[in-house]
């Protein structure tokens, strides 16, 4: 019998953990203001935050709602809630943002029409492709600290839905077509639950997708990957996939450890710091009358 994983995302206290740490990636605490009249006052909420003072930062930004109630606002205040533990009340503003997300998305033609004007009253910021599905990473952070992990998985389907949908529309970056830590974290949640099967076709997904990312952008998949694909081909008994990554990883180690998976293991993501705001640029083009 093999011991479920249990996965947390909440900031690790101790700094030597007793498991091996899978470190996410990080996000802005200020997710990014798309307009001058968000991130004018936004920064200001970094001084609590920067000295651990969630209560004050999230009273901030209730009371001042800089840039009014955006997807920015909802964005760092679902955030906000979270780091906070208030996982429901942060599920209800990310959930608030995706509804605005989507609407504003298909509302995308329209806004076109008005793409001379530079007030963000006129065009609402409506967030790039990757703080769109971030919503649904922290989302499904949420339901695991609530120890829902369907609900989680949900929100880890969602994402590369999402990303589908947006690349058909070309609204993708191109090397950006599936999330590869997302699969990464569905793998580990099937896992978890016990879906060892659903885990190894997930886990080979990200594989894939990290492949892509580093042919594309020279990044590295992480260095547990190799060793999960290893351990996992020996649990289900796929003896030519195990050699296969075993001749693709031939400096990665795996043995199986008979006591971790009795025991299960406790996996962290790790975020770390503040992100570079976005801050809007505008130039003014005098339109002159002329005689031709």
């Amino acid at each position: 019998m093999t011991a479920r994983r249990r996965i947390r995302g909440r900031r690790p206290g101790p700094s030597r953990l007793p498991a091996p740490v899978a470190a996410g990636f990080l996000l802005a605490v200020t997710f990014g203001a798309g307009c001058a009249s968000y991130s004018d006052r936004a920064l200001e909420v970094r001084v609590p935050l920067g000295r651990g003072d969630m209560a004050a930062a999230r009273e901030f930004l209730e009371k001042e709602k800089p840039g009014g109630d955006g997807l920015p606002y909802l964005f760092e205040l679902g955030l906000v809630q979270r780091l906070q533990d208030d996982f429901p009340a942060s599920n209800a503003t990310f959930d608030a943002a995706e509804l605005r997300v989507d609407d504003l998305y298909t509302k995308s033609v329209s806004k076109a029409t008005l793409s001379l004007a530079l007030n963000d009253e006129v065009v609402p910021y409506d967030g790039e492709v990757w703080e769109r599905v971030l919503v649904n990473y922290y989302r499904a952070l949420n339901y695991v600290d609530l120890d829902d992990y369907e609900g989680a998985l949900v929100e880890c389907r969602k994402i590369n839905h999402k990303l589908k949908v947006y690349v058909d529309s070309d609204d993708s970056p191109p090397t950006y077509r599936t999330d590869a830590f997302a699969e990464y974290m569905t793998a580990m949640l099937y896992e978890a639950g016990g879906q060892t099967n659903d885990a190894w076709v997930s886990l080979r997904l990200a594989d894939e997708a990290y492949a892509h990312y580093e042919e594309a952008y020279g990044v590295k998949p992480p260095p547990f990957l190799a060793q999960d694909l290893l351990r996992l081909a020996e649990s289900q008994g796929y003896a030519d996939e195990m050699r296969r990554y075993q001749e693709r990883f031939p400096d990665v180690k795996w043995t199986a450890n008979r006591d971790l998976l009795q025991k299960g293991e406790i996996i962290v993501f790790y975020e770390e710091g503040f992100a570079p705001p976005k801050v809007q640029e505008s130039l003014t083009l005098p339109i002159l009358k002329t005689e031709y």
